[in-house]
């Protein structure tokens, strides 16, 4: 009895002219609408047909033949709501299947075949082909699809499985490998962002760290230049002393510097005076020595064992010579 209702309202509707005609384009194909409408009704009773405007993403609105129902993809699953219109230039065109969305009944986010709106794009769509592609068709090939991925819950998992072309459908072993792929890009996308997470982290850890690199070149240039500034000084004040005490005491005899020592040069009041003079010569000469073999050990050129053997031999000496001095002052 619902059968020949139905059929009565498509060909009534299809049979309207003026105002109330419908948009479809191939007028002499209206047969083939209606057949294609009554097997998806005959096997999916629970659809049932109606008429109404669909607007296009253009803009363009058109009077169009629908069918609203739903189906339950699998027995746990909730039912599916949607509304399949036919195209104003169907066969050649494909349907358009919208899933009714509420406040109870979301899409499910980055499903492979079903936007946020409720429009769906499953591979039998894609590849609508008339005289191949029908109603009744799409609808179990939607069925079959969204047992795998419904569009209100979370994806089930597909375990990867060999698929023999001889025991399944063309479109099946599509829809099989469109959700794999599916998977495959959204594990390949959250892998993709947490590398960029992690070069960004690594990135911020290379700009800290090139700071404190720099703040400490920065900071061992200052205490080289002080270093540097406080032994000018010294050198300066020493100079003065020198030229100061080379006033006051010229030497007795005209002395060639490069053909004598130049201690000899100055002429010593007693052999305790010569002899402090030569220590002190001897510990400001280690000094010198102490402080070039920190640079070079600083610049690479000389390695740490030697270096510290060598501070260690110059300090024993230099203690010696100290030592010497003390005893001349005090003696």
């Amino acid at each position: 009895m619902a059968h020949v209702a139905s059929m009565q309202f498509i060909s009534a509707a299809l049979s309207c002219d003026g105002t109330r005609a419908l948009s479809y384009k191939h007028t002499e194909l209206k047969w083939l609408i209606r057949d294609d409408l009554l097997s998806l009704l005959r096997n999916f009773p629970s659809f049932t047909p109606s008429v109404d405007t669909f607007t296009h993403d253009d803009g363009q609105t058109v009077n169009l033949l629908n069918a609203s129902g739903s189906f339950r993809a699998s027995p746990p699953t909730p039912p599916i709501p949607l509304t399949i219109w036919i195209h104003e230039s169907y066969p050649f065109v494909p349907p358009m299947v919208i899933i009714s969305v509420t406040p109870n009944m979301l899409i499910f986010q980055d499903h492979p075949f079903v936007n946020p709106s409720g429009m769906a794009s499953s591979p039998y769509l894609v590849t609508w082909r008339y005289p191949y592609s029908n109603l009744l068709d799409l609808a179990r090939n939607l069925a079959h699809l969204f047992a795998f991925h419904h569009p209100c819950l979370p994806p089930v998992p597909i375990l990867p499985r060999l698929v023999d072309a001889s025991l399944v459908a063309k479109h099946e072993a599509l829809n099989y490998l469109t959700i794999a792929l599916h998977h495959d890009m959204l594990e390949l996308v959250g892998k993709a962002e947490e590398d960029m997470i992690g070069l960004s982290c690594l990135k911020e850890e290379i700009h800290d760290n090139a700071e404190v690199f720099d703040t400490a070149i920065s900071q061992g240039f200052e205490r080289e230049k002080s270093t540097l500034e406080k032994r000018l000084r010294e050198l300066t004040h020493e100079e003065d002393v020198l030229r100061n005490w080379l006033m006051f005491n010229p030497p007795k005899h005209t002395v060639e510097i490069l053909e004598h020592d130049v201690l000899e040069i100055f002429e010593h009041e007693n052999k305790k005076s010569r002899l402090t003079l030569e220590a002190t010569a001897e510990d400001l000469a280690i000094d010198d020595l102490l402080y070039a073999l920190d640079k070079a050990v600083s610049e690479g050129v000389i390695p740490f064992d030697q270096y510290l053997k060598q501070v260690r031999n110059l300090s024993r000496e230099q203690f010696f010579h100290r030592d010497m001095i003390l005893k001349l002052r005090r003696s």
